[in-house]
């Protein structure tokens, strides 16, 4: 048996994998002209196809990591809130004026109309809405439940439209009050919101929520009485 021709490895690779692709190496010294050219042809092939592979793992891991660079900087991105001050200030003057069209759409009559025994009166029913929107602003931004004064007596604006009118705006005019009070970056402080840790501005979004579901509860009232309810409006 002649001595087997040797290859020196490159690039770190194993030289018995190079030989090993190469197969059985002929006997004789060198092979012959032919078998050295092709060996030749084939060890560059081999170490072609081992570069080519070493050169995509590299890119593969850098593009890997320009990829995660954006989740690592997430954090770093200021956080935004889910509804804007002057958004939640626009909102509460679409309550007011929606409120307020309810109670001129109802005769003085209807006042203390109930459709069954156990439930609000119309005039309570519009009391509740107002008041609430005014709660919620007020415990969102001083934490407090204590509403001041609101203005009126209910023993007179339950049994009077003008009265009732009076309360209404000043409840709303309170809630526009206390979020104009607040910066949008305070909207992202967390609060205790009826038990429920939330930020001021999920806080805050309950007036979206509250007074659309209970103003609309007094349109069986008003269609009890033959009135029609007056055309939904967002402006």
């Amino acid at each position: 048996m002649g001595p087997k021709s040797t290859i020196t490895g490159f690039r770190g690779a194993p030289n018995h994998l190079i030989l090993g692709s190469l197969g059985p190496q002929p006997e004789g010294v060198g092979g012959g002209l032919r078998d050295r050219r092709s060996r030749g042809s084939l060890f560059r092939l081999v170490r072609f196809l081992y570069t080519t592979s070493e050169v995509s793992m590299r890119s593969l891991r850098l593009a890997t990591t320009l990829a995660l660079l954006p989740i690592a900087a997430a954090p770093l991105v200021a956080q935004k809130p889910l509804i804007s001050q002057a958004a939640l200030i626009e909102v509460v003057l679409t309550h007011k004026a929606s409120v307020l069209r309810y109670i001129d759409a109802a005769p003085d009559s209807m006042l203390s109309f109930r459709p069954t025994k156990g439930v609000r009166t119309f005039a309570e029913q519009i009391e509740h809405a107002a008041w609430a929107d005014a709660l919620i602003a007020h415990l969102a931004i001083t934490g407090s439940m204590k509403v001041p004064s609101l203005g009126g007596d209910s023993a007179v604006y339950l049994h009077n439209k003008a009265a009732l009118k009076v309360y209404a705006a000043a409840a709303m005019d309170h809630a526009i009050e206390m979020v104009r009070g607040v910066s949008d970056a305070a909207m992202l402080e967390p609060i205790d919101m009826f038990g429920n840790k939330v930020t001021r501005g999920r806080g805050l979004m309950e007036l979206l929520d509250h007074f659309p579901f209970t103003l609309g509860q007094t349109v069986p009232y008003l269609r009890l009485n033959g009135v029609t309810p007056p055309m939904y409006s967002p402006f």
